[in-house]
């Protein structure tokens, strides 16, 4: 793990002053996957990471080699049985997103 991200990021900004209760959507995107940042109405901060492309994360699992079972850095799958990386993947992009605006 630990490499470098080599490719682009772009981030877009929309503004939802046409609506009833005004909002503003940041979005940034790496492939198909992206990072959305809400202010609602000027009072709720909201973050949200989705997840289109799971294949660009790993996730540890045994996995079978030359006749027997190791353990291993992995493509990570779409499924339910990945919920549990799915969260911690989102977690840790939120916090680091959040940390950087600290």
């Amino acid at each position: 793990m630990g490499t470098g991200f080599q490719g682009d990021v772009v981030s877009d900004l929309m503004d939802f002053a046409f609506k009833r209760l005004p909002d503003i959507r940041i979005k940034h995107r790496v492939k198909q996957n992206w990072l959305k940042m809400y202010n609602k109405a000027g009072s709720v901060l909201r973050l949200e990471m989705v997840i289109n492309d799971p294949t660009q994360f790993k996730i540890r699992k045994k996995v079978w080699r030359n006749g027997r079972n190791v353990m291993e850095w992995v493509d990570m799958r779409k499924g339910v049985a990945y919920l549990f990386r799915y969260r911690e993947v989102s977690l840790a992009a939120n916090g680091r997103y959040l940390d950087a605006l600290a």
